[in-house]
């Protein structure tokens, strides 16, 4: 079945702090096995923040190729939070087909609620552009709570919000478990039900139990697809859509129609499989140059 992958991190020219990398040629092998149609990227979390910008730039290129750009949507991600956040991100919406933003306050250290994150939660509204927001459970870590995004969504009602990672409604680990007394699943639950631009994408941490539970209370229509790779494998995230007991209907609005809502495709997705099926060494050779350039560019 297609599908519209809303978290996936492309990161060329380095690994990240776990060792970790991504590249161009592994999104499209991806995209074939798991007949992605478009694919919502950003950077991967580097040992070297302002490798960040040098990837952002690097998928503006993407999202900037005259056939490509159909199938990657670029998500702006801040390397920090500072007074010109908001600013850079303004520019990468006007002049480099930059789709949305990725948020991380646990990695780049910052809270959701600052002024300056604000100033980007209402320059996303005003564009009309989706704002995704790392979230986690992690004691150590308090700014990326759910409820710190929700708070957000709430504040700014004209800006479309996905929590990251199923807004860890399933907890599975322990550092994570820890914290729970602080976790108000209940309420957590009923603000994404009530709030019409609160969403959450699936990666990591759902189950096909979960993806039942969690969408007869919130409504299906508030839930994405989304992989986390290199972190997870999109065909098995995948397959916990798939295998949940739920309807046919409600799995497709999951996998691909809540993300075509939300602007995150468009007619001419899904250029890369039908490249692949007229033919792929033809494909496979575009995609060399492209890597190509962005090395050239960015990585020589």
């Amino acid at each position: 079945m297609k599908n519209i992958d809303v978290h996936y991190h492309i990161a060329g020219g380095y690994r990240d702090r776990d060792g970790k990398n991504s590249l161009i040629n592994t999104a499209i092998t991806n995209m074939i096995n798991n007949q992605t149609t478009t694919v919502v990227i950003f950077p991967l979390n580097p040992r070297d923040p302002e490798k960040i910008t040098l990837v952002n730039h690097e998928l503006a290129i993407l999202a900037n190729d005259e056939n490509l750009k159909h199938d990657f949507k670029y998500f702006y991600r801040p390397s920090q939070m500072d007074a010109n956040t908001a600013e850079i991100i303004e520019k990468e919406i006007l002049e480099n087909n930059c789709s949305g933003i990725k948020l991380h306050p646990e990695a780049q250290r910052f809270s959701l609620l600052s002024e300056h994150c604000k100033k980007v939660i209402r320059l996303a509204g005003h564009y009309n552009v989706p704002v995704i927001i790392h979230t986690s459970l992690n004691f150590e870590c308090p700014y990326a709570h759910p409820m710190e995004a929700i708070k957000l969504a709430e504040q700014f009602p004209q800006t479309n919000i996905i929590l990251g990672h199923f807004a860890r409604l399933c907890p599975d680990n322990r550092k994570f478990i820890l914290n729970l007394r602080n976790f108000q699943k209940e309420e957590i639950i009923s603000k994404i039900r009530d709030l019409d631009n609160l969403y959450i994408e699936t990666s990591f941490n759902s189950t096909p139990q979960g993806i039942e539970e969690i969408g007869n209370k919130i409504g299906f229509q508030k839930i994405l697809f989304g992989s986390d790779y290199p972190y997870a494998d999109p065909t098995k995230e995948k397959q916990k859509i798939l295998q949940a007991n739920i309807k046919q209907s409600q799995k497709e609005l999951i996998l691909f129609k809540n993300a075509q809502r939300l602007g995150l495709a468009d007619a001419q997705g899904g250029w890369v499989l039908r490249q692949y099926q007229e033919n792929p060494e033809e494909l496979w050779k575009y995609i060399v140059k492209i890597k190509k350039q962005i090395v050239d560019e960015f990585w020589s």
